[in-house]
């Protein structure tokens, strides 16, 4: 399956919530930041890789490995992000 970056982007450009990308073996995968989703990432991904962010209603992509994964993880379990 492919997936259309700029597609993605422009959906959390226009959106109230933000998106995210990342790699599962061969596939891309796509879908609004959750709990549930991030953390499907991180173990897809492993402690050497990334994945990314688009911010909802901006232009910004940020790119979170590991460590950082693990914070944003806990942190919208929390609740500390409006849109988790």
């Amino acid at each position: 399956m492919s997936i259309d970056f700029a597609a993605v982007r422009s959906r959390a450009r226009h959106s109230c919530y933000d998106q995210m990308v990342w790699r599962d073996g061969e596939t891309f995968r796509e879908g609004r930041v959750t709990a549930e989703n991030v953390k499907r990432a991180l173990l897809a991904v492993g402690t050497r890789g990334h994945f990314s962010v688009y911010s909802a209603r901006s232009d910004v992509a940020h790119r979170i490995g590991w460590r950082v994964g693990v914070a944003y993880l806990a942190n919208l379990r929390r609740g500390f992000y409006a849109h988790g």
